[in-house]
C-alpha cells in the first residue's frame, strides 16, 4: 500500500511548513532514514515552496505511517505528537 504524509498551504500554517521545509541535505538524510525502516519497501520526498509530502510503500500503513512520522520528526528535530 502507499502512506503518504503531507503538508501544504491549505492544511497547514507556515511556521509548521516552516519546520518541514526540506533541503536537499534534509531530502537525503529523510530518505535513508525511511529505507532503514522495515516497514517500508520504498519511498519518495516532494518538497515545493508549498507544500511537502512524503510517498512511502508498506505492507502495513499504519507501521509505514509510524514510520514516516518518527523519521520526519529525526530528521527535523521536532516532537511528532505536536
Amino acid at each position: 500500500m502507499i502512506c503518504l504524509f503531507g503538508q501544504n498551504h491549505r492544511t497547514a500554517p507556515v511556521e509548521i511548513r516552516e519546520k518541514i521545509a526540506v533541503t536537499p541535505e534534509k531530502r537525503e538524510a529523510l530518505t535513508q532514514k525511511l529505507l532503514t525502516c522495515s516497514d517500508i519497501q520504498e519511498s519518495v520526498v516532494l518538497s515545493t515552496c508549498n507544500r511537502m509530502e512524503v510517498y512511502a510503500v508498506s505492507e502495513d500503513p499504519n507501521h509505514g505511517r509510524s514510520c514516516i512520522d518518527k523519521m520526519l520528526a529525526d530528521v527535523h528535530g521536532v516532537d511528532p505528537s505536536g
